[in-house]
């Protein structure tokens, strides 16, 4: 899988004093985070399409609306509980072939549905020699080739449970909670650093890695994640249409400190 590469980025370095070193990490949540939707859901959705569920595809259309919608704040997670719920009920009734399938048809297809800033710093970061860590609750079985496609050197994702050669719709392996706890036996069982490290994430299940980093990023935060970064001094990244807005704590509140195009085309919208 090749991520595409057609236009020049602009992207200063973010607020830090970057030192090349081996042993140096950085630290990446992926679904939200680098990839723009949950790679576990694309997966749920994709096998709903090719196969026959239709009271399902029903309710997981249901939960799209209400998210959609943007009714409550809760609306994110109905749908998110809804998709992983019909996942869980119809990975029983497909075999593991058929999942490795619909996996290869999503890398080869939508590889590249990418945030920007998010990709040019896993670049940037593999360029000064750190360390790549990927801790994702999505199932291993899409996002390790992804995170390899990238470059990572490094990635725990959930395991999903097989039985006698088929699924049972449970996890073998959680990696949702607790992320601070995974990346600290990462840290030890390789040698790696802290120091200096960085850590970017998009929800309230990575505060607790986050906290664990020198130079935490609360990157498109939901609310829990951005009341944590407001409360700790967290430098905030907002991605939206073609531009880039990274936001510092100045007393009590945000500013920003610098708001750039995602790509050097000179402005070309202004022509369309």
């Amino acid at each position: 899988m090749v991520m595409h590469q057609s236009r020049k980025f602009l992207f200063p370095s973010p607020r830090v004093c970057y030192h090349v070193a081996m042993k140096k990490v950085g630290i990446f949540d992926i679904d939200g985070t680098i990839y723009r939707e949950a790679l576990s859901f694309i997966v749920a959705e994709e096998l709903l399409r090719r196969y026959d569920f239709p009271v399902e595809r029903a309710e997981l259309a249901s939960a799209v609306h209400t998210y959609k919608s943007r009714g409550s704040t809760e609306a994110y997670w109905t749908y998110n509980k809804t998709v992983l719920d019909v996942f869980k009920r119809i990975l029983p009734k497909i075999t593991p072939a058929q999942l490795g399938e619909v996996i290869t048809y999503l890398l080869e297809t939508r590889d590249d549905y990418c945030y920007a800033y998010t990709t040019q710093l896993v670049e940037r970061l593999k360029q000064e020699g750190r360390t790549l860590i990927a801790i994702s609750g999505s199932i291993a079985n899409i996002v390790e080739p992804f995170t390899k496609s990238l470059g990572f050197d490094y990635t725990v994702a959930s395991a999903l449970e097989v039985i006698d050669g088929s699924f049972t719709g449970e996890r073998a392996t959680e990696t949702k909670q607790g992320k601070d706890v995974i990346l600290h036996d990462l840290i030890n069982k390789h040698g790696l650093s802290l120091e200096d490290s960085i850590g970017i994430g998009d929800t309230h299940r990575d505060i607790s890695f986050l906290k664990e980093t020198a130079h935490p990023i609360a990157f498109n935060p939901n609310a829990a994640l951005y009341n944590e970064a407001q409360k700790n001094g967290w430098d905030i990244v907002i991605e939206r249409k073609n531009m880039v807005f990274e936001l510092s704590k100045q007393g009590s509140t945000y500013v920003m400190r610098t708001a750039h195009p995602i790509f050097d085309d000179d402005n070309q919208e202004y022509l369309r």
